[in-house]
């Protein structure tokens, strides 16, 4: 457990250093580790753009969840009309 802890802050650590890096600093970089910290950076963006779309997806569960239970059925139950023009305030 304490090996999992040290490793997550090393990781945390490595991926706050790619955040911060100048310019410059990425300019004195070899190719290879230019390469790498690309690579770094896209695997950092996917692992957010997952824990974004995880999260929408559990909100929305927990407003489904709140209208059932809440008796709300009246903010499901919109006609695509209603949408539309605009007739039914929800």
């Amino acid at each position: 457990m304490y090996a999992e802890q040290l490793q997550r802050q090393k990781e945390e650590e490595e991926r706050h250093h790619l955040e911060e890096m100048s310019e410059d600093e990425y300019d004195a970089l070899s190719e290879e580790q230019k390469a790498a910290v690309d690579q770094q950076r896209l695997e950092i963006k996917k692992r957010r753009l997952q824990r974004s779309a995880v999260h929408s997806r559990v909100m929305y569960i927990v407003y489904i969840y709140f209208c059932y239970s809440s008796r709300c059925y009246n903010l499901l139950d919109v006609s695509v009309e209603s949408i539309n023009f605009g007739t039914q305030e929800i």
